[in-house]
């Protein structure tokens, strides 16, 4: 199976406001077998622009692999990817990568993997949050935690006092330029939908819904139903704050950091089944 998200060879597409989730790239030998979410070969040299990439898996690159290309990655998240090399980035054969204004985190098989055997790579990485730092090219980068919150259109928007959190996210404004100039002023990181301004916040900008977020609403459909229990029941953590995942914080009404019997009293009140 060669289920990648995108696979690029010898071509240089141009992806915008893009979101590749549960992508999955089979272990093998070939180019194409490579990066869950996109794959870049031989020159394939994309441009990402606002692309969102979590819950894609391959052997290597769990989010994008990238074979002797140059993709250009700008205001992209990567999170929650798996791969046994480069669960957020892989890159081998002289690629050359640039990632600005990007959230690297929380990808299982080190975030950004370089395969030095098969020839040098030099990835570029500017104004990003990178788990674990980076050490390479590039410049302005951060790597605190990027502080995810649910939202009305998804999990990864950034937590912001102004929007009601209680602390605000190391990503806001860590951008390399305005949001304005890059194009960013009518989208947000914001749980209440207020678009960016100043300089651009990192990682991927939601576009405004016009809808409220439904805590408990795990599917986002304004309605807190059996689709939601069953979310509830694969988030349940008990008692022991566990570090819940992104989408799972929907269901943090207190919000500690765990899914257990007082969420689910507060989640039986919305309940409409």
């Amino acid at each position: 199976m060669h289920n990648n998200g995108q696979f690029g060879y010898v071509s240089a597409p141009t992806l915008i406001d893009c979101v590749f989730v549960g992508n999955l790239a089979t272990r093998g030998q070939t180019k194409s077998q490579w990066g869950g979410g996109v794959a870049n070969g031989n020159e394939g040299n994309a441009t990402l622009i606002n692309c969102l990439f979590t819950g894609n898996k391959s052997h290597r690159g769990g989010a994008i692999g990238n074979y002797s290309s140059k993709p250009l990655i700008i205001n992209c998240t990567l999170s929650g990817n798996v791969a046994d090399f480069g669960g957020g980035l892989f890159n081998t054969q002289f690629s050359e990568p640039q990632l600005r204004n990007c959230v690297v985190w929380d990808n299982t098989g080190t975030q950004i993997y370089n395969r030095e055997d098969l020839g040098a790579n030099y990835p570029q990485v500017y104004y990003s949050c990178v788990q674990g730092g980076w050490s390479g090219a590039g410049g302005g980068n951060i790597h605190a935690a990027p502080v995810f919150v649910p939202g009305p259109g998804g999990c990864y928007y950034l937590s912001q006092v102004s929007a009601g959190q209680a602390v605000d996210s190391p990503c806001l404004d860590g951008g390399g330029d305005t949001a304005k100039y890059l194009g960013f002023n009518t989208v947000t990181t914001r749980s209440d939908e207020a678009t960016d301004t100043g300089m651009v916040d990192m990682g991927y900008h939601y576009p405004v819904t016009g809808k409220p977020l439904v805590m408990g609403d795990f599917d986002r459909n304004l309605d807190v139903d059996l689709a939601d229990f069953v979310g509830l029941q694969n988030c349940f953590t008990g008692d022991s704050p566990a570090g819940i995942s992104p989408c799972c914080r929907v269901f943090d009404f207190e919000p500690d950091e765990d899914v257990d019997l007082t969420d689910y009293g507060a989640f039986e009140i919305l309940f409409n089944p």
